[in-house]
């Protein structure tokens, strides 16, 4: 009998150093359906339209988040659209660039109050729902045909009476000349800032100073994660909220180094991270002269 008392006792202990499971909070609204796109798009803007959302009951400040992805250009926009009061599709006009390809999710975002105050608030967001793909391929203008030219028939001269009758001359019509369309306007490119700022990834650096690794933020983002690997080991793992992390002095040992940053927003009870890193570095450590950062 003994026995069964300690491995009870054991059980109890166990549990008591367990800390109590929190609420598990908010639900999360419905994640709303985009419904199809067609494969090409030739007239702008473009017309979305989804299934509203079910939002937490209480909830307030109810709105759409449009995700576009330019797959040509790798640029990422958000259009804030509000949810209408009464029941019914949801309907948003968003401008596009011809001849890019674009991947389209749309999800739900709501904010959510205490019961007992008016200022602890939350904003809770829902997953992103189906995700839809097209192109725009906008269709050439034609070029209008000349109208043609209309002579107006020379007026008649009065009949004079003369021994020789006089030769009235018809002036000939004018040549119609074909319009031909001018050369186009080239469109300017787009080039895009690298993300990585600092420090330069050909310079060695020194593991006896500090290193400030910088790149460019994420104007979407919260927090960042900035995760080092020394081969298949991961040494460092932190969250700083701006796009910039100073490394002690001796944390990083000769050799070379992978630097992953990864974007994140939301609250930290729900983070919500983008589907790629947001920047991937390679620096190396150690060399002749140590250089400060």
């Amino acid at each position: 009998m003994a026995r069964p008392k300690l491995a009870l006792a054991m059980v109890a202990m166990l549990l008591a150093a367990v800390p109590a499971a929190a609420d598990d909070g908010p639900s999360v609204p419905t994640t709303p359906a985009l419904l199809p796109l067609p494969s090409a798009v030739t007239s702008l803007p473009l017309a979305l339209e989804w299934t509203p959302s079910t939002f937490t009951q209480g909830s307030v400040q109810h709105r759409y988040e449009v995700r576009l992805e330019d797959r040509t250009a790798d640029l990422t926009q958000v259009v804030s659209v509000p949810a209408p009061a009464s029941a019914g599709s949801v309907k948003a006009s968003v401008s596009l660039v011809d001849r890019h390809s674009y991947r389209v999710r749309v999800r739900a975002v709501e904010t959510i109050c205490d019961e007992d105050s008016t200022t602890d608030c939350s904003v809770v967001t829902g997953s992103f729902g189906n995700e839809e793909r097209t192109q725009v391929l906008l269709a050439a203008q034609p070029v209008p045909a000349p109208a043609p030219v209309v002579t107006a028939p020379p007026a008649r001269a009065p009949v004079v009476p003369t021994p020789a009758p006089a030769l009235a001359i018809v002036p000939a019509p004018a040549p119609v000349l074909p319009l031909v369309p001018g050369p186009s306007t080239p469109r300017p490119e787009i080039r895009l800032l690298p993300r990585w700022v600092s420090p330069v990834p050909s310079h060695r650096l020194s593991s006896s100073v500090a290193i400030r690794l910088r790149w460019r933020g994420n104007r979407r983002a919260t927090f960042y994660n900035v995760q080092v690997f020394a081969g298949r080991q991961k040494i460092v793992s932190v969250f700083p909220r701006t796009a910039s992390y100073t490394l002690r002095p001796g944390i990083l040992r000769r050799g070379r180094h992978r630097v992953i940053v990864w974007s994140g927003s939301g609250s930290k009870r729900a983070p919500v991270y983008e589907r790629a890193p947001w920047v991937i570095q390679v620096l190396t450590v150690g060399g002749a002269l140590p250089r400060r950062v």
